[in-house]
């Protein structure tokens, strides 16, 4: 994975021509996956420079540019798919060869004509000063055995103290 950090157009400039690899073979998709993802971290500035129209643009010269890679490796057809991660405030994107390929993770995926609704999200978070680190703005996702924490509400629960180990000198 790739993770790059924009502070300038040359820096989106350089994404933009970074070779990447099209097997054609499932087999390899770990590969793929590994010369193909990119997440893009903005600088907070430059960020605020940018309009969605910019965001866009990138975006469409990047299918381009990549598509024309997949046909130039010549290795049947590719998914390129585009997401925006809320956790970290990055965009991210990847391309994977193959008809009908499985991606490599289990959430649901929304096929768009378009990565507007995706660019959008991205866009406004980066105006948005607020916290996302506070409990109040967390999501849990899969918040697993519903009664993981009952053991939280016990009395009887000790309050943390640091001890001295007997592995520690």
């Amino acid at each position: 994975m790739n993770y790059t950090k924009i502070n300038n157009f040359n820096n989106l400039e350089q994404v933009l021509n970074e070779d990447i690899l099209i097997t054609g073979d499932i087999k390899q998709q770990k590969e793929e996956m590994y010369y193909n993802t990119y997440e893009l971290s903005f600088n907070k500035d430059f960020i605020k420079t940018l309009s969605l129209e910019d965001l866009h643009n990138f975006i469409l010269k990047l299918i381009t540019k990549r598509t024309d890679q997949v046909m130039q490796a010549n290795n049947g057809p590719a998914t390129f798919y585009l997401w925006y991660d809320e956790q970290y405030l990055t965009l991210c994107f990847d391309v994977l060869s193959g008809a009908d390929i499985k991606l490599p993770f289990g959430f649901k995926l929304n096929v768009l004509k378009t990565p507007l609704s995706i660019l959008k999200k991205f866009h406004n978070a980066t105006y948005d000063d607020k916290n996302y680190l506070t409990w109040e703005n967390l999501t849990i996702l899969n918040p697993g055995d519903s009664g993981f924490d009952d053991e939280d509400d016990d009395d009887r629960t000790m309050p943390f103290q640091s001890q001295k180990s007997d592995l520690i000198d």
